[in-house]
């Protein structure tokens, strides 16, 4: 849900989205390590790598996003309903990253990491004010006890990726 496929469906299943604004550039994802603009080769869409590379810094940066649980249990029991955590992962792109009540940002991709023992998501940061380390809050959507959508918002800290290390074993 990070990534927009081309293609003739994609207008189709992301016709709800805003525009450009989930749209990412290799540089934005942070897969500019896996394009050689020293090759001596052309490819497809080399310019504008090339231009956007040139840049100080790209449009949007994505960065990993920890988001405190117990906010999330806080707002279910400020509305009268028992706090829940699905295992399940949110693919959306209704969480907006907030800071001082202004969106910096949005948040995908998010779930409970059993390893970290709480919640990530991928942070999606427009603003070159908020770095690794910041704390934001993150708005997010619960259903009160009759069904209805209550939103609010819940404490979060941007964090590099990956996540957690993995040491390979070679053979």
């Amino acid at each position: 849900s990070d990534y927009r496929p081309a293609g003739p469906l994609a207008q189709v299943q992301f016709a709800y989205l805003d525009g450009d604004r989930y749209l990412h550039t290799p540089a934005e994802l942070n897969f500019g390590r896996l394009v050689d603009l020293e090759r001596e080769t052309d490819f497809v869409g080399r310019s504008a790598l090339e231009a956007e590379a040139a840049q100080a810094r790209p449009g949007k940066v994505m960065h990993g996003v920890e988001i405190d649980p117990s906010g999330i249990a806080a707002l279910y029991e400020s509305n009268g309903t028992p706090p829940f955590l699905s295992p399940r992962m949110h693919r959306h792109f209704g969480s907006e990253i907030m800071v001082d009540g202004t969106s910096r940002g949005f948040a995908t991709s998010m779930c409970w990491s059993p390893t970290l023992e709480t919640m990530i998501g991928l942070a999606h940061i427009e603003d070159p004010s908020v770095e690794v380390g910041a704390n934001v809050n993150l708005t997010w959507t619960i259903h009160d006890g009759k069904g209805r959508p209550v939103e609010g918002e819940v404490p979060a800290r941007v964090v590099p990726l990956p996540f957690v290390e993995m040491k390979r074993r070679r053979n």
